[in-house]
């Protein structure tokens, strides 16, 4: 649809209306929410159903989560008020603008960075907790490159946010455009939010990096060693989220941005989402493992099977057809190399 739509419709060369975003926008945000409430509701019932006591990491992922939350309320609120619509089919455009300027770019991003923000934060702590156990040259370098991580994304995403509040001078320009005042020019704001997403995603492609560096060397299994490592790079789809929304919020200077950037209410929601997600899986790692150990010891034998653990041994049962008939079991026993403990058991305490 050409972008001059609006100017068509004005002249009576159109009539319009374009559908709108909105509706499939708010399906996709609540739905977003709600998978994030279910693995941050299962993290925190894994925890407590352990016996784990909370953690730094659990009290970011709160804020982030009551923050998301607001978020959401607030991206609704905005919908409703014509955000998805070209700003000529908007109803009421005086006070419709404002509450879009007001709860959308001001209160709602607020919420949006904060909850991005204390979400990679949580991971972060996590990390954090483990480094804190490597020891030498390569400890210095692990913890070196976490507490950079912390501080890179906190202070850039605080930049963010008190750029949202002094862009325009009074602040309540940016919501009441009928003011006397000044605003910096909207490129500017922009180029320093596609910068600020990149930086994001690239620092979640460190902290997705960060645990096989830890991992690598240890003595486990393969298995467990892929299964760790796999469970603590999920942020590598958080990252792969923050890339996209850098380049949606260049929609912002479009003069249907009411209607071009509806996409990048999506991105911001599926960013916090995806986030919170993969900061929680390594949580829900250690209780997916332990129902699936709970299942297969209640599981029937049949055949032959292999029951086996960290006991440092693997029964074998065979059914041996006997002279009358019946059956018998014979069990033998092969030894298995010990599986070291101590070697998992710190990345079952996140």
């Amino acid at each position: 649809m050409p972008t001059e739509y609006c100017d068509l419709k004005y002249a009576g060369l159109y009539e319009g209306p374009i559908p709108d975003q909105g509706p499939r926008a708010i399906i996709a945000i609540w739905s977003l929410i709600g998978a994030a409430t279910l693995f941050v509701a299962l993290r925190f019932y894994c925890k407590i159903w352990r016996g784990k006591p909370l953690w730094w990491d659990d009290f970011f992922m709160a804020l982030s989560w009551i923050c998301f939350l607001v978020e959401g309320i607030l991206t609704h609120r905005v919908i409703l008020h014509g955000f998805g619509r070209y700003p000529c089919d908007i109803p009421d455009p005086e006070h419709n603008f404002t509450i879009i300027s007001l709860e959308g770019n001001n209160l709602g991003a607020t919420f949006t960075i904060l909850a991005i923000m204390w979400s990679k934060t949580a991971f972060a702590v996590v990390l954090l907790r483990l480094v804190q156990q490597e020891q030498g040259r390569k400890g210095i370098i692990l913890k070196t490159m976490v507490w950079f991580t912390i501080g890179i994304v906190n202070v850039l995403m605080g930049l963010q946010i008190i750029m949202v509040w002094v862009k325009c001078n009074p602040p309540a320009k940016a919501w009441n455009p009928m003011l006397e005042g000044s605003c910096w020019d909207q490129r500017v704001i922009n180029f320093a939010g596609v910068f600020s997403s990149c930086l994001s995603g690239a620092m979640d492609l460190v902290l997705s990096m960060l645990p096989w560096a830890l991992i690598w060397n240890l003595r486990m299994s393969k298995r467990e060693k892929w299964g760790i490592g796999i469970a603590m790079s999920m942020g590598i789809f958080a990252s792969a989220t923050s890339f996209v929304k850098g380049a949606s919020i260049l929609a912002l200077s479009s003069k249907n941005f009411t209607y071009d950037a509806c996409p990048l209410l999506v991105w911001s929601a599926a960013e916090v989402s995806v986030t919170m997600m993969a900061t929680s899986i390594p949580v829900l790692r250690v209780l997916f493992r332990d129902l699936h150990s709970g299942f297969a010891k209640g599981s029937k034998v049949s055949g032959s099977q292999v029951v086996s653990g960290y006991s440092g041994f693997a029964h074998t049962l065979q059914r041996i057809p006997s002279s009358n008939n019946s059956m018998s079991v014979t069990i033998s026993r092969e030894e298995r190399p010990e599986m070291p403990k101590a070697a998992i058991s710190r990345y079952d305490e996140v």
